[in-house]
């Protein structure tokens, strides 16, 4: 079963590619699940809510039977632990990871041509499963995506798949995890199973290709509109696919790989990227070097896609290799697949997952073989540093005898922990002032910006990403002008500091009315403020106080009245100076901290 993408945002990365390079792969134990299984959901947990772990569910076993089952592999010990099990057995379900830190898995197959209606929430820090409320049609082949409302509140969208008639769906349904209820959303324009789906950076869901109700894979696609439910035409793939994967790599960069372009047909080799500033799909000029369906398509890092196994359709089996793709780079890196030495490294409808902070893949379980023949599923795991495209220093030609200039290469940007920051423009327009300077100029690619630069995001949105320990971590600010910084004894902590105070003075008028009209008229146009979207150790801080992220969006903006922070999702913890309190600011409620009496 394809995981639930694992949305990251990622660095730009720049230079020419010259010659193939290839990094050293390397394999570390991962030990085996206790439970072999295949066409399971993997879904990797935030390091906040278990230490850092990756949730493993349901799937078939080596005898074919669907399982209730759930383990749990702990990144720090390098062991597997049973969880509760789920109330039914599931297979070929979805799985998504919610701002919460939960787990919910939709729909499956629970028995024999019964498809599951109610999904179940997994709650890690309990160890424990929970039904939610029943959704209208049960369905496999569909997709599971997290969302956010113009309301601010986390949505889960459930699009088509089909039914055990069979019937392909269009219909959609919504669920709030906050309040266990579904909700009517609107359908689809075409009925589709075995299609992919991913969050934008933009806050949209892109749908694409899948198998629609005359039997064959489509190259249409769809986009959702949270904010304002409704769907319209997306731009067409260049190739239809059922049965490919779909990876947001970074704001420019959605790639659609592999799948398959007829029923029962070979699979592709090839791979598209869709770019959701322009609405524009472009075809990757150089194919993957092996053609792949059922595989995994993992976000390493910024920048750095991995696909893992599959099967090239018609094939009598998994493949045993893996290849990375970077925006700048293109395909390379081709590794074979560690394993057990029972199925050699071979494997499809297997669960991958990026082991946080590291270079590391995690691939489990899968089978060797299509279906679930016996024998051919394994427990087997593994950690793995993937190779990646890089571009080495180019050679001088041998004829002719002149040597050429190489051009110089660009390393991608890299955060230093209190000295700089990596902004990554993601939409719109974006400016930076670095140091004493009063001018301006233009973000136009990932650069690491040093500590105190200032950034206009008022007609753009971009994305910060700061060194913390050995790792990273991200978020996103727009709507506003601020300045960044990374004090030394903060812990980590990234300070997106408000630019500017309001202009709380209205120009002289001749009447009172006119004077009122006026300075509330001022007050909108000059108030500071800035939006952010994230989790981590980041915080805005105002005159009167500051707001630190508990996995949250939320906006802080200077007032004549005081430092303003209202929270759309999740919550904030709000320092306020001047009552030197804390208080914890939960969605949809607002804070006010007020300046010191004069």
């Amino acid at each position: 079963m394809r995981s639930a993408p694992i949305r990251l945002l990622l660095m730009a990365t720049c230079g020419l590619l010259l010659v193939a390079g290839l990094a050293v792969a390397a394999v570390s134990p991962a030990g085996n699940m206790g439970t072999p299984r295949t066409q399971a959901s993997t879904t990797a947990l935030p390091a906040g809510a278990t230490t850092g772990s990756v949730l493993v569910a349901g799937g078939f076993d080596a005898t074919g039977a669907p399982l209730a089952t759930a383990e749990r592999y702990d990144v720090a010990t390098r062991t597997w632990s049973a969880t509760g099990p789920m109330a039914v057995v599931r297979t070929q379900h979805r799985a998504v990871l919610l701002p919460t830190g939960g787990v919910l898995v939709v729909g499956g197959e629970t028995i024999r041509n019964t498809y599951g209606r109610t999904p179940e929430l997994y709650e890690p820090t309990r160890n424990t499963w929970t039904p939610g409320a029943t959704m209208v049609t049960g369905r496999i082949g569909h997709t599971a995506n997290v969302v956010t409302n113009a309301a601010g509140a986390t949505e889960v969208v459930v699009t088509g798949g089909r039914t055990p008639t069979p019937a392909t769906l269009n219909s959609v349904e919504t669920y709030r995890p906050a309040t266990n209820v579904w909700i009517t959303t609107p359908s689809m324009k075409e009925g589709r199973t075995g299609h992919a789906a991913v969050t934008l950076p933009d806050g949209r869901l892109l749908v694409t290709g899948g198998i629609n109700g005359n039997g064959g894979p489509v190259a249409s696609t769809e986009i959702y509109n949270p904010a304002a439910p409704g769907w319209t035409d997306g731009p067409p793939m260049a190739s239809p696919r059922a049965g490919h994967t779909l990876s947001v790599v970074d704001g420019t960069h959605v790639l659609a790989t592999g799948g398959v372009a007829t029923p029962g047909g070979p699979a592709l080799a090839t791979a598209e990227s869709f770019d959701p500033t322009t609405n524009t799909w472009t075809p990757v000029a150089t194919p993957m070097a092996v053609a792949r369906t059922g595989h995994e398509a993992t976000v390493v890092r910024p920048g750095w896609v991995v696909v893992t196994g599959g099967t090239n359709a018609g094939a009598p089996g998994g493949l045993d290799s893996a290849e990375s793709w970077t925006p700048t780079n293109g395909w390379g890196g081709l590794d074979n697949l560690p394993g057990s030495s029972s199925i050699g490294g071979a494997r499809m409808n297997h669960g991958a997952a990026a082991i946080p902070q590291s270079d590391e893949v995690l691939v489990v379980g899968g089978g060797l073989l299509p279906g679930n023949a016996l024998g051919t599923v394994t427990a087997s795991a593994a950690r793995w540093t993937p190779d990646r495209p890089v571009t080495p220093t180019p050679t001088a030609p041998v004829s002719p005898p002149v040597i050429p200039v190489p051009t110089p290469l660009q390393a991608p940007p890299v955060p230093v922990q209190n000295r700089s920051i990596v902004a990554v423009p993601v939409s719109g327009d974006v400016f930076v002032r670095i140091g004493k300077t009063d001018e301006y100029r233009e973000l136009e690619t990932g650069e690491a910006l040093p500590v105190g630069t200032v950034l206009d995001t008022s007609d753009g949105r971009v994305q910060l990403v700061s060194a913390i320990g050995r790792g990273q971590q991200s978020a996103w600010f727009w709507g506003g002008t601020f300045s960044i910084n990374q004090p030394k004894g903060s812990a980590g902590y990234v300070e997106v500091r408000l630019f500017g105070r309001p202009t709380c003075k209205a120009p002289k008028t001749k009447t009172t009315a006119k004077r009122s009209a006026a300075q509330k008229k001022t007050k909108r146009k000059k108030r500071p403020r800035a939006w952010g979207d994230g989790k981590g150790k980041f915080r805005t801080k105002g005159v009167n106080s500051t707001a630190s992220v508990r996995g949250t969006k939320w906006l802080v903006e200077e007032r004549c009245s005081g430092t303003f922070t209202r929270v759309a999702r999740g919550s904030v913890s709000v320092r306020d100076f001047t009552k030197r309190k804390t208080v914890i600011v939960r969605a949809p409620k607002s804070y006010l901290a007020r300046p010191r009496a004069k």
